[in-house]
């Protein structure tokens, strides 16, 4: 017996297809790993600790509110998890780290590649947008600094030509090139 409830919360009241149903809450038989115990709001200005049985469903595994210090418990969590659902548990949490170090890996080359294409120095760049000098024409910057409207760069073509310009309108050209080499 995994979570025993207390006799006045076996039953627990619940929304579904438009109107209120009154349902038998489920005691996971089998299925109970553990206990987590973490801290909740209960109110708009009071925290308190929460106490969770940690079950495997069958697909994932679910927190599930047994009461908190506040206002008290509604049953206890008794872990008796089979063999099976302990395995089954164990590989569906090294795929969610997995997967979640994976959207961190994605998460930090996406930044770096937003770092890369910032206008900086040294860097060519390509006119892309604006109407005072002809899209197309590419350099490298020499001077960023603030001007009366934003950002202003001076880029510098292979010709020897210099033209200042809203650095919002270039786009770096070779961006590639300032990414770290686990981000390519």
């Amino acid at each position: 017996m995994p979570i025993v409830w207390k006799e006045n919360k076996r039953t627990e009241t619940t929304y579904i297809d438009g109107s209120f149903v009154r349902r038998e809450r489920p005691t996971y038989d089998g299925a109970v790993i553990g206990q987590i115990n973490r801290e909740v709001r209960v109110m708009s200005d009071v925290w308190a600790i929460g106490h969770f049985a940690e079950v495997w469903t069958g697909s994932e595994v679910r927190l599930v509110a047994v009461g908190d210090c506040e206002f008290g418990d509604y049953g206890t969590i008794v872990p008796d998890a089979t063999p099976e659902a302990l395995a089954a548990a164990s590989q569906w949490k090294a795929r969610r780290e997995e997967e979640k170090r994976e959207a961190e890996r994605r998460e930090r080359a996406r930044r770096e590649e937003e770092r890369a294409k910032v206008v900086a120095k040294g860097k060519r760049v390509i006119v892309a947008r604006g109407r005072k000098v002809p899209k197309g024409i590419e350099g490298v910057v020499f001077w960023l600094g603030l001007g009366k409207w934003g950002h202003r760069a001076g880029i510098k073509t292979k010709a020897g030509d210099v033209h200042w310009i809203a650095a919002a309108n270039l786009d770096v050209v070779n961006w590639r090139d300032f990414l770290p080499s686990w981000a390519r």
